[in-house]
């Protein structure tokens, strides 16, 4: 039977066409600017991490310090808590694990110790501080004071 639905059927599939012509030009040329703009990105990131000077660490506030140079020591203070937040690499009231807030304060100037505690959500966690002072608190925090070490000729390492 000629003219059924499916000779139409298969008579209109076999006259459709893929696209010749692929992807429009201007498509393309964005996707390739796009793609080189993104590797560009990438090498010039990598060049600048690459090309900082060993040991040193740029903070968020694009202070600069000698990782290498730092060799402290903590006193440990049982209920207080430091006086104020350290500014900088790792400062302003964030809140940290123990450790990590040793390793940033040991290499943050502003830096004079570390108090931890509970927060509101019950997790342990430590902010940097920048005051001499500490003041005392009923149970629960506990403090570190940075204790630089000094080397032979009298240099703070710290």
């Amino acid at each position: 039977m000629t003219g059924s639905d499916a000779e139409l059927l298969t008579d209109s599939v076999s006259e459709v066409k893929p696209n010749s012509g692929g992807i429009p030009k201007s498509v393309r040329i964005i996707t390739t600017i796009l793609v080189s703009a993104a590797a560009l990105a990438s090498v010039v990131g990598l060049a600048t991490v690459v090309q900082q000077p060993k040991g040193m660490v740029t903070g968020s506030t694009g202070e600069i310090v000698n990782a290498d140079m730092v060799d402290v020591q903590w006193k440990i203070k049982e209920n207080t808590c430091i006086r104020g937040t350290a500014e900088g690499f790792g400062g302003n009231g964030a809140e940290l694990p123990e450790k990590l807030a040793k390793e940033l304060c040991a290499i943050n100037r502003f830096c004079t110790g570390i108090s931890c505690g509970r927060n509101g959500r019950g997790y342990y966690v430590c902010t940097m501080r920048a005051g001499r002072d500490e003041q005392t608190r009923r149970y629960g925090t506990t403090s570190w004071i940075k204790v630089p070490i000094w080397d032979d000729r009298g240099d703070n390492l710290g």
